[in-house]
């Protein structure tokens, strides 16, 4: 486990990422609790090293339907991935996480001057809070209109044949949990968990996911986008972080989108 990492961070916004937990090959699970915009305490997963070596790239999927209310609004069908890094040699050295921020927003939402459906960039920087909380116990289950939530096995296959990422597969559940694998060539595969709204309101259903890359390079990767249920195709922006030195922060991110034909088996 990376002590580095777990624990309360706080952005520029005052929103808190608490991350919780992480497994022995990297997966974290957390919750972010906002105050802008939608308000609300939100489910978050992702990935990072579980070593503790120097800066480290990080990144997350957040899911905003609230875990901690009941009042709806057009938010609800949106996701969030993160992709940064954890900057241990600042100039004061005090921990900082950079990500740049892509918010999947499937739909307007005028409260927040969202006019259409699109990935919103923005760059955040989260610091050190002071520890505590308690994962609250998801609701997320209940489906809130939109399609019926069901249990699903999803096959992205890239339209590109000889891109970096040829097939991604996954299953997800009522809860918009996602789970599975993403292959790079022959032989090289990655675990990847993230979100999807399991009930979306129309033909665009938001999805985040993010994998940690060992081969070679040790990277994070997180894609966000949509997947167009009437076209069975998916395009998503991909996001790969790079454990740069603080001093060359801008090259932390690299950002580019992948394109695929979706299949999708209900369960």
């Amino acid at each position: 486990m990376n002590t580095n990492l777990i624990g309360r961070w706080r952005n520029e916004y005052g929103s808190i990422l608490d991350i919780q937990s992480q497994s022995p090959r990297g997966a974290l699970q957390g919750i972010y609790t906002s105050e802008t915009g939608a308000s609300g305490v939100y489910i978050v997963n992702g990935w990072s090293p579980d070593v503790e070596l120097s800066n480290q790239p990080v990144a997350i999927s957040v899911f905003w339907r609230p875990t901690n209310s009941t009042n709806v609004d057009p938010s609800w069908t949106w996701v969030s991935v993160m992709n940064g890094v954890l900057f241990l040699d600042t100039p004061d050295l005090q921990p900082v996480i950079q990500f740049l921020h892509g918010m999947v927003a499937s739909t307007p939402f005028e409260a927040v001057q969202v006019e259409r459906p699109g990935v919103y960039t923005e760059s955040l920087t989260f610091r050190r809070a002071p520890s505590g909380g308690v994962l609250p116990a998801s609701q997320c289950d209940t489906p809130r209109g939109g399609r019926t939530a069901k249990r699903a096995v999803v096959t992205l296959t890239n339209i590109e044949p000889n891109s970096g990422y040829r097939q991604i597969d996954f299953t997800y559940g009522a809860d918009g949990n996602c789970i599975g694998s993403v292959m790079q060539c022959p032989g090289q595969e990655c675990q990847i968990q993230g979100i999807i709204d399991p009930t979306p309101p129309g033909n665009m259903q938001s999805l985040a996911l993010t994998g940690l890359h060992r081969t070679g390079r040790t990277y994070t990767v997180g894609l966000g986008g949509f997947i167009d249920l009437n076209a069975s195709r998916a395009t998503l922006d991909l996001f790969e972080s790079d454990a740069v030195r603080y001093a060359n922060k801008y090259a932390g991110v690299a950002m580019s989108q992948e394109r695929f034909t979706v299949s999708i088996r209900n369960l």
